[in-house]
């Protein structure tokens, strides 16, 4: 009687372990996801340190960041595209698809 408790304990066992073999890994998976979340987290961070760069540049150099208000304050004040294009320094594409909403300077 010992003997086939013995033996299905073994059976058991080495069925277990061969099985073990063939699952996922669940933590592996999770250490994926973690780490791919993390990869694009990373690469957000770079690309807002990159804007953060390029704006404190404009800033230092002088350059002002026009919105899409100010240019429509600027034409409700009665200034032609001309006229704006000369103060902002924006091409006529670049203030035409800021005051359609569709970019940014």
């Amino acid at each position: 009687m010992i003997e086939w408790a013995m033996i299905t304990l073994l059976a058991a066992a080495v069925l277990l372990f061969v099985f073990s073999f063939f699952s996922r890994d669940r933590y592996k998976t999770l250490a994926e996801e973690a780490e791919e979340r993390e990869m694009r987290l990373l690469q957000e961070l770079y690309i807002v340190k990159k804007r953060i760069e390029v704006l404190e540049k404009q800033s230092q150099s002088g350059l002002r960041m026009y919105t899409r208000d100010d240019l429509l304050e600027m034409q409700e004040e009665g200034s032609s595209l001309s006229d704006m294009k000369l103060e902002t320094g924006l091409s006529e594409e670049q203030i035409e698809a800021l005051l359609d909403g569709k970019g940014s300077s």
